[in-house]
């Protein structure tokens, strides 16, 4: 139909059209991201307990399925009027020359292997939808370790979300021990918690529900917010909350508060002693509400503790931690309880916090899985980045 020289013409037509087309969609959306104003959640401590909760869950692989399906089904609540939950996914895979060309998908092994987990990931969530199971968006995202955190803040701030949750950069053993999955893990979930528009949970996974997902109604959970004081203590417990109005969901909080004396004797170096006991104050009325919502109405149990030195309380920690399945915890940021201010420094993984960092050591627990909750701290943590390339499946 086309000679040599009509051939040729439309060859160039075409190189040219998509060498402009390309840049020029770029700019044009880089100059709207830039006018668009920068999302920031207020935080779910500010959030109507009925509130729409919107929970984004990141996923690096298939082990990862199980135990978000788990945490969803523990928010989930018999009567979805009372406490609206919304969920999407998002499916990261490292950029490599063999992630990013599907026709090599099925020309090498490895390769293929990563086709089949995301083919694995998405019939599983499917398969939970047909299972009168929550809705859920899957977004795969690809890139680079040290751009990764991009990808999942521009996902929380199309999906206006509440809550990121992140997989822990370590997994349990057989034999109880913690192991490193991934250093460059570790750094996503650091640049993650430093540029997220919204709270971020990390989850240290200790089998939480077994290996596959359980019905909200064949749920059976220990859960417990351990409440030290602070931001991130009162976010963590605001999110408990969610889980406490779930029937199947044994839900305690358990707070530490340090005895008088101590707390007149601690002297701790360049600390804001006004900001600190606006903190306290918020503290009291937080906690305040929340015994006269929940504990009052024997939704919750309520066990307070009163102790001297950051001693006791790792010794009262390890007493309680055979008691639960799932410890939330709040990461230790502005108004922090001086009880953990002689566990600071000493953290493996400081973006656990001091508490986060002992729950989730091979030495304490091997049964008790552990989600530590980091607040947004300000506006200019809501990253406004161009968006690169992602393939969404909407079941």
């Amino acid at each position: 139909m086309f000679n040599l020289r009509s051939y040729a013409i439309f060859i160039v037509a075409a190189v040219s059209i998509s060498g402009i087309t390309g840049p020029a969609v770029v700019l044009i959306m880089r100059q709207v991201r830039r006018r668009m104003p920068a999302y920031l959640h207020p935080g779910m401590e500010r959030q109507s307990p009925d509130a729409l909760l919107r929970i984004l869950s990141c996923i690096h692989g298939p082990a990862d399925v199980p135990v978000t399906l788990n945490l969803v089904e523990a928010c989930r609540v018999a009567q979805p009027e009372i406490a609206p939950l919304s969920v999407s996914t998002v499916h990261l895979l490292e950029y490599t020359e063999r992630s990013a060309s599907p026709l090599m998908y099925r020309r090498d092994t490895r390769a293929t292997f990563i086709s089949y987990d995301a083919e694995a990931i998405s019939e599983v969530l499917r398969a939970y939808r047909l299972s009168n199971g929550i809705p859920i968006r899957l977004t795969t995202a690809v890139s680079y370790y040290f751009n990764m955190h991009e990808d999942i803040c521009i996902t929380a701030t199309d999906m206006r979300t509440s809550l990121i949750i992140l997989p822990f950069h370590k997994f349990q053993r057989v034999d109880g021990k913690m192991d490193i999955r991934n250093h460059a893990l570790q750094k996503v979930n650091r640049q993650t918690q430093d540029h997220a528009p919204c709270s971020v949970g990390i989850l240290v996974n200790r089998g939480l529900g077994g290996a596959t997902f359980k019905t909200a109604t064949n749920v059976r959970m220990t859960v417990a917010v351990l409440f030290f004081g602070g931001s991130d203590d009162r976010e963590a417990m605001a999110f408990g909350m969610r889980m406490a109005l779930n029937p199947s969901i044994n839900f305690t909080i358990i707070r530490f508060v340090p005895c008088d004396k101590y707390e007149k004797a601690i002297d701790i170096e360049d600390e804001d002693d006004s900001g600190y006991d606006i903190e306290m104050e918020l503290d009291e009325a937080f906690i305040s509400e929340c015994r006269k919502r929940y504990v009052k109405s024997k939704t919750v149990a309520y066990d307070e503790r009163s102790l001297r030195t950051g001693e006791e309380v790792v010794t009262a920690l390890r007493e309680i931690a055979v008691s639960y399945s799932l410890f939330i915890v709040g990461r230790g940021g502005p108004g922090a309880s001086r009880l953990t201010a002689g566990l600071i420094g000493w953290e493996d993984c400081p973006e656990l916090g001091p508490v986060g960092d002992l729950l989730s050591s091979s030495e304490f627990s091997i049964t008790c899985s552990v989600l530590i909750i980091n607040k947004a701290r300000s506006l200019s943590s809501a990253i406004r980045v161009s968006s690169r390339g992602r393939e969404v499946n909407n079941f």
